[in-house]
């Protein structure tokens, strides 16, 4: 290990690319695999993504990278892929291979409570951004908002 969380190297690429994209704006090729990122830099003006091809091989479960870079965005990334190339026994890549599929899923389940509390919260901030401190009926619905 480097000495770093996941959430630290995210973090500081994070900070070196949006340094680089505000106050250098220099032409930088920046290589990461760090795909939360490309939701961060999406919308940037100054932004381009591209990738290297690769063609999958989906019954031997083997990836070949064919060095030609392309626009756009890597689907996924191929980590499992390269531990098999390195070498690392395949009982090690599939408990890997599980707790992988494990953390996606429970990412995404935060992704998804993180989205509906959003919603509520705005609906609750529209609420008191037009509420009538006369109508009862507003109050209550109000009230039963704020205890959900």
């Amino acid at each position: 290990g480097r000495g770093t969380t996941t959430f630290d190297g995210i973090s500081i690429a994070y900070s070196v690319l949006k340094f680089i994209l505000e106050k250098l704006q220099l032409r930088t090729l920046f290589a990461t695999h760090y795909h939360l990122l490309l939701d961060e830099f999406r919308n940037s003006p100054n932004m381009k993504f591209n990738y290297m091809d690769y063609r999958v091989d989906s019954v031997n479960e083997r990836i070949l990278f064919l060095y030609n870079l392309v626009e756009g965005e890597c689907a996924k990334s191929f980590g499992l892929n390269i531990s098999k190339i390195a070498g690392i026994s395949e009982d090690v890549v599939e408990i890997a291979r599980l707790k992988a599929e494990e953390f996606d899923k429970e990412f995404h389940l935060k992704q998804n409570e993180n989205k509906i509390i959003k919603t509520k919260f705005d609906h609750i901030i529209h609420i008191l951004l037009d509420f009538d401190r006369d109508s009862e009926i507003q109050e209550d619905h109000l009230l039963e908002m704020l205890s959900k």
